[in-house]
């Protein structure tokens, strides 16, 4: 445990970090992206009008997860170096973190491969084989599941649980994350987040020049977890370097608009989405994605509430969506998955502008499931922070990645 030193704590004029309600805006974007990303297949019509805007818009969905992935590492980031140095500071933020994200988990898991496995005539033979190997998801390791799942094809398939790589690698991030502040002490807590950046960037190029399945790039801890150090980038100058956070601004609007300008070129050549999976999407669009992702919360950040995008993304509605993100995430496949054997019932294709009502449907569905889940799970079990309190104001860390990731 690393001992607290007065030079190691941030400025107590920079140390509160009040609830900003566009936070959970932008968190609901992020979930409404990726259910849009996972749904951009049921019943459409590819040659219908206005395909090649919702397919292209689908394809990115996968952008919303590196959002969740920056808005954690801020959000998780400023509570470390705020808690650091306070009595049993990791192991309350662990026990805090559990509390939040692994009730809901593990009673899915738990129901999924234990209990729906047990309906006959149910039509998820793949979930009965998958169950055979669920130790993986007890033990967070979904992401490598995945990438071992694609190395032999033989392995059964992951079906729903497919989504449940990024919540492996937030727990990772989670548990390795406070030790090593505990090792290297906040102040130095910037430069290692950028030292890790430049490590996964070089990693991922180097992934990218061999033919190895995708997923040693998309579901690899060592490769995605550049979203979180650069959230937590973020966190450090917000901590200790707020001014001059604010004052580059400007900077932020560029590093957004260059990482769009990474998507939309590509995409203006014939490849949808921008083309994730050719060499030069591994090379240069997940590190684009995490740009645009760490532009705007670092705008978000550091501008007033009153700032136009700041009030936009504090919509009620948008917030909801924010709140209740971590359930849908957890339920949005199984719910795509009933709507669209609902629709194959009666349709082999729809319109995009009906696919499109299609998808509000979708998210309705997934915003009731998330309700539901929030205050028969959630909330409950985090009334139980109280018993392991931390001395500072952590406003918005009930709704870190209210996800995920």
């Amino acid at each position: 445990m690393a001992k607290s030193e007065e030079s190691d704590n941030p400025s107590p004029l920079v140390t509160s970090l009040q609830h900003n309600p566009s936070l959970d805006g932008l968190r609901g974007l992020a979930i409404l992206w990726v259910v849009m990303h996972h749904s951009g297949s049921v019943g459409r019509d590819s040659t219908t009008a206005g395909s090649w805007l919702w397919s292209n818009l689908s394809m990115m969905g996968w952008v919303g997860v590196d959002l969740f992935f920056v808005l954690s590492g801020f959000l998780i980031t400023s509570i470390l170096i705020r808690s650091y140095g306070q009595h049993q500071w990791i192991r309350n933020f662990i026990i805090r973190r559990g509390l939040r994200v692994l009730p809901l988990y593990f009673v899915v898991v738990f129901t999924c491969f234990n209990l729906i496995t047990l309906i006959p005539h149910s039509g998820l033979d793949w979930l009965r084989d998958l169950s055979k190997e669920q130790w993986w998801y007890w033990l967070h390791l979904a992401n490598f599941r995945k990438i071992a799942g694609d190395l032999m094809p033989a392995a059964p398939a992951v079906g729903w649980f497919s989504t449940y790589w990024s919540l492996s690698i937030e727990e990772h991030f989670y548990l390795g994350w406070p030790l090593m502040m505990a090792f290297a002490a906040p102040r130095r807590m910037g430069l290692v987040a950028l030292l890790g950046i430049f490590g996964v960037v070089v990693l991922r190029i180097g992934i990218a020049l061999y033919d190895w399945p995708e997923s040693m790039i998309y579901n690899n801890t060592f490769t995605r977890v550049d979203g979180l150090l650069v959230g937590g980038v973020i966190a450090w100058f917000h901590c200790f370097h707020l001014e001059y956070l604010r004052r580059c601004g400007v900077l932020a609007l560029a590093v957004f608009v260059v990482g769009a300008l990474a998507f939309f070129i590509p995409m203006g050549l014939g490849h949808v989405g921008g083309g994730r999976n050719s060499l030069y999407g591994k090379m240069v669009l997940y590190s684009a994605s995490v740009s645009c992702s760490g532009a705007l919360v670092w705008y978000l950040v550091t501008q007033p509430s009153r700032s136009w995008l700041c009030r936009l993304f504090a919509a009620r509605w948008l917030r909801s969506f924010g709140k209740f993100s971590y359930a849908i995430y957890v339920f949005n496949k199984p719910i795509i998955a009933g709507v669209a054997a609902g629709i194959s019932t009666y349709v082999e294709k729809i319109s995009t502008s009906n696919h499109a009502l299609c998808y509000m449907v979708i998210c309705g569905l997934c915003w009731i499931a998330g309700a539901i889940s929030w205050h028969a799970i959630e909330a409950p079990c985090l009334r139980l922070k109280k018993y392991f309190p931390t001395k500072l104001n952590e406003p918005n860390e009930a709704t870190t990645l209210d996800r995920t990731s």
